[in-house]
């Protein structure tokens, strides 16, 4: 389990700093004929000191946004997996979905704890002509607020109706 920082994060922080800075700033420059008749520019700066004050207000639909990715893969079923409000959790799954084998979500999270956002499947890189070889099936979730809830999955063959043949399991625990 390894923690992506967002890399959008420094950037927002940067700029919200940034107009922060430069509010109230006042800039003007002059330009004066010196003792030899040539033109030089003087500059002076002045800042206006002002008062600013931010009121944050709690969000009405989902807590803060600690905006880390957790990643999962094929090692990690019957984990407990620690996440934060806002977290991306994304479970990458080998699978054999051209040959017909394919996870399926069959028990989901309780969506007000950890929400399940979409299925992206990635086919095997074969040779033209060539069919079967090991794709995958990524599952993004995102942790929405405190709480545990449990997800669990099926690995299933390609005949219609049939049980899975394996399980994966994950518990979730936002905080």
């Amino acid at each position: 389990m390894a923690r992506t920082p967002n890399p959008l994060r420094p950037l927002a922080v940067a700029a919200a700093c940034a107009v922060l800075l430069t509010a109230g700033c006042g800039h003007s420059s002059k330009k004066k004929t010196g003792a030899t008749g040539r033109s030089t520019t003087s500059t002076s700066s002045s800042v206006d000191v002002t008062s600013t004050s931010v009121t944050l207000v709690p969000a009405t639909t989902a807590p803060p946004s600690s905006g880390q990715t957790v990643k999962l893969g094929d090692k990690d079923s019957g984990k407990t997996v620690p996440a934060h409000p806002g977290d991306a959790i994304v479970l990458t799954l080998t699978d054999c979905f051209s040959c017909g084998y394919h996870w399926n979500i069959t028990t989901a999270p309780d969506a007000n704890v950890v929400a399940h956002r979409s299925t992206q499947d990635t086919q095997a890189n074969n040779p033209p002509g060539q069919v079967g070889g090991s794709g995958t099936r990524v599952f993004t979730f995102q942790a929405v607020r405190a709480g545990t809830t449990h997800v669990v999955l099926g690995y299933f063959p390609p005949a219609k109706g049939a049980a899975a043949e394996s399980t994966y399991e994950l518990t979730f625990t936002v905080a």
